[in-house]
């Protein structure tokens, strides 16, 4: 897949935050992150705010 957008992390936080969650969580934010990047048009569901 070719990548479209590069995105960028603010410090630390992110990583701090991705350590503490369960693998399958980190599964989760890893295929939106990869979806971000490659696709062009992203479902408005992806990001849904609850």
């Amino acid at each position: 897949m070719e990548i479209i957008r590069t995105i960028k992390l603010f410090k630390s936080c992110y990583k701090d935050f991705y350590v503490s969650q369960t693998k399958k969580v980190r599964d989760k934010i890893n295929f939106v992150l990869k979806l971000v990047e490659t696709q062009r048009m992203i479902p408005k569901k992806v990001f849904q705010v609850y």
